[in-house]
């Protein structure tokens, strides 16, 4: 019996030696966890005492220094300098859009401005005033000189067919039993009738002299006007805003492309910098162990890295 029980005890004994040992062994003047009114996952960095020069390089110093957490901080392998250069890329690239989008606007209001220029200047105005006068004098002298023709029973007769014709072919074409050829043949006739009273409308008009003059002072108006928009329309290739704005919209845009190729080239280094350090401290311990003292701590299998 009692054979039994030291041999179910030895067990129990090597593991509370296996743990027991470290602490037995730690060196006395390291110091316990920091209190809770401390930052303990915080490293201090190195302390300026050099009396303790003695200290193993797992042991704290006076100043409290452990180092199990040392690789992230400033001092240590964290990537900080490469996250804070992608958090400027990131500014810098909104910048540069802002900036490109501003550009845009610009040269849409320059355009804007000359064009507003262009059609409230007096040259302008005074040469679509004549263009709506002429119009208007050309119909007054149409409608004058087609006033006898309108009288004549001839064409009076070819104006009733034609509109007969049309409402003919409507209803024809309403009809679900349709006949093509009969359609063709209403609207060849509608043709002609319409072509016979053309023919005697160009005979008169060709005939007023008044309205020949008419037509003369329209096309010289309409012409003036598309001179007028053709002036400008080149005017506006060397017009020194336009081109300041153009200039500045190129200026913005190289700037875009560069902080672009900026922001792209800080987000892959910082993320090529952040899975370096990862990988640099896979195996490191986890949480805070004072008694780990460099062989590794209790809830970690791996050495201990400073």
């Amino acid at each position: 019996m009692h054979k039994s029980v030291v041999l179910l005890a030895s067990p129990f004994v090597a593991a509370l030696l296996w743990v027991a040992a470290p602490a037995c062994l730690a060196d006395d003047t390291a110091s316990s966890a920091p209190t809770a009114g401390g930052e303990w996952f915080r490293n201090s960095g190195p302390t300026s005492n050099s009396s303790t020069s003695g200290t193993s390089a797992g042991q704290q110093t006076d100043g409290g220094d452990h180092r199990v957490f040392a690789p992230y901080n400033d001092q240590g392998d964290y990537p900080s300098r490469d996250i804070r250069d992608w958090v400027f890329a990131n500014a810098h690239a909104a910048t540069s859009r802002a900036i490109f989008s501003r550009a845009e606007d610009d040269l849409a209001a320059a355009f804007s401005r000359a064009q507003h220029s262009f059609e409230h200047s007096k040259a302008f105005l005074e040469a679509t005033a004549d263009e709506k006068d002429a119009y208007d004098a050309y119909n007054a002298a149409r409608q004058r000189a087609l006033r006898d023709l309108y009288e004549d029973p001839k064409y009076r007769e070819l104006l009733r067919l034609r509109d007969e014709l049309t409402e003919k072919i409507a209803l024809r074409r309403a009809n679900k039993e349709v006949n093509k050829d009969e359609i063709l043949a209403l609207a060849t006739l509608k043709m002609e009738y319409a072509s016979d009273a053309r023919s005697m409308e160009s005979t008169v008009l060709s005939s007023d002299n008044n309205l020949a003059e008419a037509r003369k002072r329209m096309i010289a108006a309409s012409q003036k006007t598309v001179e007028l928009r053709a002036e400008h329309d080149d005017s506006l290739r060397d017009n020194p805003q336009i081109l300041a704005a153009r200039e500045n919209l190129e200026d913005a845009r190289i700037g875009l492309i560069t902080s672009q190729a900026y922001l792209n080239g800080a987000s892959i280094a910082g993320a090529a910098a952040l899975d370096y350090a990862y990988y640099l401290h896979r195996n490191d311990v986890g949480r805070y162990d004072p008694y780990a003292n460099g062989y590794g701590g209790a809830y970690s299998p791996y050495w201990v890295r400073y």
